[in-house]
Formats: C-alpha cells, sequence, structure tokens
C-alpha cells in the first residue's frame, strides 16, 4: 500500500477536489513527465482516484504532523523526512543595504535513502 502511495507521489500529478468532480493537474514535485511513457500509475495499483488522493492526503498530514512535533519520519529504502532548524542571523536588506534581523525558523527536510539514490543512478 506504502508503495502504491508512494508511486503516486511521482507519478500521478492529478488532484481531484471532493465532492466537486473537479480535476486539477499539479506537480507534487519538480520532475519531467514526459520521460514516462506510462502515467496512470492508479490503475496499477487498482485503487480510485479519489481513494488514492484521500491516501495521499492522509499521509501528507501524518508526515505534517510528525514533523510538527519535531520527530521523523523513515521510510526504509525511500528516505527520511524531518526537520531542519536555521538559527536567527543578521542579513541585509538587498534594496536599501539596511541589516536586519532574520528570525530562527524551521524548515522540512528529505534525505533520499541509498537504495532510492542508487535506484535513480
Amino acid at each position: 500500500m506504502i508503495k502504491d502511495i508512494l508511486s503516486l507521489l511521482f507519478y500521478n500529478c492529478n488532484y481531484i477536489f471532493p465532492f466537486t468532480g473537479i480535476s486539477l493537474s499539479v506537480p507534487l514535485f519538480s520532475c519531467h513527465f514526459d520521460i514516462y511513457p506510462e502515467r496512470d500509475k492508479v490503475s496499477e495499483a487498482d485503487i480510485s482516484k479519489v481513494a488514492a488522493g484521500k491516501a495521499l492526503d492522509s499521509f501528507v498530514d501524518a508526515v505534517k504532523k510528525t514533523l510538527k512535533k519535531g520527530n521523523k519520519v523513515v521510510l526504509v529504502s525511500f528516505g527520511t523526512f524531518s526537520v531542519g532548524k536555521r538559527a536567527a542571523r543578521k542579513g541585509r536588506n538587498p534594496r536599501t543595504g539596511e541589516a536586519i534581523k532574520i528570525k530562527a525558523s524551521k524548515a522540512p527536510k528529505f534525505k533520499a535513502a541509498k537504495g532510492f539514490k542508487e535506484a535513480i543512478k
């Protein structure tokens, strides 16, 4: 099931808005879909696009909640989602040259697993 959901992340970018029937093509990751001759991975997973959308939304929500708590999400042989912390620092406004304070922040990070990296080479 997870393998099917992850294949949807990379191959299927059609999002159907619930209860409206409106379909929108949205790129989830920046990749070139023209190199893939077969884009419809939902049919291979034997689930409907609506079910795939719900599963994907559920997966993304779970990752967000876990990262918000400060924990990692590890998908064996795929990669690890974590939170990167940036310290507060001084910067410059490029327009005026004025010194500004940049607040500390958190940003999501993804580190691909060794097997995933090797599969792409």
